[in-house]
């Protein structure tokens, strides 16, 4: 990372802790109601979506608060659908996933 990044970066931090906590509190997708816009946050092992905090995320939008299971095991996850913000990509994601609602 060039310094140069690692200084904006660095600017970025401060202003978020300088904000109120319902600016940046990590949520689960569970926790947002439908129609609030989100970012999705990393867990260990997540390649598939992204890279981590290494690219831009795409901000989603929580589409209803139907829940559903994409297998017919009972002790399968739940799962939500989302749209991209864009239109360009729907999605679902499981309700325990940690994300950062978006104002």
């Amino acid at each position: 990372m060039s310094s140069r990044a690692s200084i904006a970066a660095w600017r970025r931090f401060k202003l978020w802790t300088q904000m109120e906590p319902e600016h940046y509190e990590a949520l689960t997708f569970a926790d947002l109601q439908p129609g609030d816009m989100f970012i999705g946050l990393p867990t260990p092992g997540d390649n598939k979506r992204h890279s981590g905090f290494l690219r831009t995320h795409r901000i989603f939008i929580k589409d209803s608060s139907e829940v559903f299971r994409l297998t017919d095991k009972p002790d399968a996850p739940l799962y939500g659908s989302v749209t991209s913000l864009d239109g360009k990509l729907k999605d679902s994601i499981e309700l325990t996933e940690s994300v950062i609602r978006v104002n």
